[in-house]
């Protein structure tokens, strides 16, 4: 909070011609080391920057020669551009053309860019960028001219004194661990840079400590920043090992952690669940994460600390959340989603959260954030936490609680929420059991009023299922049930009581940029003085 106040003043210091004076230097004539680069690049995506568009995200840019001279609207997109990732594509070409064309860019980006700037010198994007080029620094540096080299080398020491001097520059964040990686990789890489690599491991030792679970989830609850926060700290410990430097205990256990629960929030299909901001993301890249953690634990069950259940039994998949949302230095892109789940039969999804939007419409972001975004259950169409309209959450926030029990392959789960305590009167309780042959889901949830408030009644409720894209949906002729057929060709049949099934649009944002429609199966009603209790059932029918 107290960087926050003083952000302003920081911008307007970092943007005067004065400021970029005091990061001078001396400038070093190599790099003493370049860390192994373990995450390969692909050929195809540099052969496109060669022809000038950029695969950033889920989204392409077309750049033409110069994609520095362009205006981009979309931070995220401009993030992704100056945190110069896609270098790696290039050099997977290991040609004469790609090495002059990302000479070209980093060239192209210290004319433009060499002063500090919003989003090209912000510490998370920053520090993708010294990472990059240390990571290609052969692929950059062999052959080329002396005036290319010493702008090179010297834009390096720069950028990494403003890292240094900025303290890491980022908020207790999963992004404080993209700017660390940078400072530490360049300050190994670059002579006499030893005080910047003391600063960036006390730093990321501090970052394990707050933002590291004990059970092994990032404290922002969000799978992908989970991804990508175990990305980072391997490629920390590879460059560690390379410089043939101490590593911390907590490193290696942060590391160790966070891969069992990473196999935790996978899904079938072997993409991540999409809860509180984050999205399925790519298969390969989880399983490469995986293989560089080097971590051997199996698929947590409990994550009590992160607030994630998950449920398996022959080929289905339960992932529930009972998490609280994360306190307020981290809580900018949580979700109202207290008590949702996703569920999959083998490879495929079948009920799914919306997900998240991943541009910068403040109205999509705060409405995938919302409850009735979530497959769980909304009071009064009031989020379960309070979400403001500048993307904070308020004081009211969802405290869960939730317990666990298996017997001969049975998993059940009880667990509750008080977030529609203060505005209704009212708790949460969902039930859920999971046979053991994975083919019958059983649920109920129960809105109970709380003792010594008003029991009026009259508040509107609704339970929602959110279907993945790839579902047919069928209401059922007795309003009671929908028939659901996946993809394989495989059926379930959801079944509800205590309220009216119906079936309606929705939409599904498991990828930033791509929405796609979908449908949801909803059971609305009304709460009565003693409140309200549904059950409802998913059960496999033959194909």
């Amino acid at each position: 909070m107290r960087r926050r106040l003083f952000d302003p003043l920081l911008r307007l210091v970092y943007g005067t011609p004065l400021y970029g004076l005091t990061l001078r230097g001396p400038v070093s004539d190599r790099l003493r080391l370049i860390p192994p680069d373990p995450w390969s690049g692909d050929p195809a995506l540099g052969k496109s920057i060669l022809d000038g568009e950029f695969q950033l995200g889920e989204s392409w840019l077309a750049a033409g020669p110069d994609p520095w001279a362009i205006r981009i609207k979309a931070v995220r997109t401009q993030a992704l551009l100056h945190g110069f990732s896609w270098l790696a594509d290039l050099r997977a070409l290991a040609s004469s053309a790609a090495r002059d064309r990302a000479r070209s860019l980093v060239s192209g980006w210290i004319v433009r860019h060499g002063r500090w700037q919003p989003v090209a010198w912000r510490s998370d994007v920053m520090g993708l960028r010294l990472a990059a080029w240390v990571a290609s620094g052969d692929f950059l540096l062999g052959g080329a001219d002396e005036a290319f080299r010493q702008r090179f080398l010297a834009s390096l020491a720069e950028q990494l004194r403003h890292l240094v001097r900025s303290g890491g520059g980022a908020e207790p964040t999963a992004a404080a661990f993209s700017a660390l990686k940078g400072t530490i990789l360049a300050g190994l890489a670059l002579p006499a840079q030893d005080k910047a690599v003391t600063l960036g491991m006390r730093l990321l030792e501090d970052a394990i400590r707050l933002q590291i679970l004990p059970d092994g989830g990032h404290w922002q609850r969000n799978p992908s920043l989970h991804l990508e926060v175990l990305h980072h700290l391997a490629d920390i410990r590879t460059a560690l090992v390379a410089a043939r430097a101490e590593i911390p205990v907590s490193l290696l256990g942060a590391i160790d952690r966070m891969a069992p629960l990473l196999r935790a929030l996978r899904h079938g299909d072997g993409g991540l669940a999409v809860f509180n901001g984050g999205w399925e993301d790519d298969r390969r890249q989880i399983d490469s994460v995986l293989s560089q953690a080097g971590a051997r634990g199996q698929a947590l069950s409990s994550a009590p600390h992160s607030g994630y259940q998950r449920l398996a039994a022959g080929r289905a998949l339960v992932l529930v959340d009972t998490g609280s949302p994360p306190p307020p230095t981290a809580d900018r892109e949580a979700h109202a989603g207290a008590l949702a789940f996703e569920m999959s039969a083998g490879k495929h999804r079948l009920i799914v959260n919306c997900g998240s939007f991943g541009g910068d419409e403040l109205l999509w972001r705060q409405a995938l954030r919302a409850t009735a975004a979530h497959s769980t259950a909304t009071v009064g169409e009031t989020n379960s936490s309070e979400i403001h309209k500048d993307g904070t959450m308020g004081e009211r926030r969802a405290q869960v609680s939730a317990a666990r029990g298996e017997m001969d392959g049975m998993v059940w789960l009880e667990a509750g929420h008080d977030g529609y305590a203060k505005p209704f009167g009212i708790v949460h309780n969902r039930r859920l059991r999971l046979d053991s042959s994975g083919d019958l889901l059983e649920g109920e949830d129960e809105f109970a009023r709380q003792s010594g408030r008003p029991a009026e009644g009259g508040e509107f409720y609704c339970l929602r299922f959110h279907l993945h894209p790839d579902v047919r949906a069928s209401l059922v002729g007795d309003e009671t049930s929908v028939l659901l057929r996946l993809a394989s060709g495989g059926g379930w049949r959801f079944q509800g009581w205590g309220g009216k099934v119906k079936l309606e649009e929705s939409l599904y944002w498991g990828r930033p940029d791509a929405a796609r429609r979908s449908e949801q199966i909803t059971i609305n009603g009304q709460l009565g003085a003693r409140g309200a209790r549904m059950k409802w059932r998913l059960i496999r029918i033959d194909e």
